[in-house]
């Protein structure tokens, strides 16, 4: 059974969903960060899914179920919530 709130962790099902996004850098260059990975259905139910990495309030991670992985060169893979994701 799915959660009546799944909306909550899914990218939206449209032609307009990002697959990359250019971020300014600390040294002022552009990273680019890809879109590696949409999470299933199957894989958001999972008892023990892929949760958000982003970091929010110090070193505590927002606790959200992840819907997407973004790679950059050079940088670790982020496990991204949508809420993460659109900030």
């Amino acid at each position: 059974m799915l959660p009546a709130n799944l909306g909550e962790y899914c990218l939206p099902c449209s032609s307009e969903t990002a697959e990359e996004e250019s971020v300014s850098s600390e040294s002022g260059e552009e990273e680019q960060w890809d879109l590696t990975k949409i999470f299933s259905i199957k894989e958001l139910n999972m008892s023990k899914p892929t949760m958000c990495d982003r970091a929010n309030d110090g070193d505590v991670n927002c606790g959200l179920v992840a819907c997407s992985i973004w790679e950059a060169k050079g940088q670790a893979p982020w496990n991204s919530c949508l809420d993460c994701q659109v900030k």
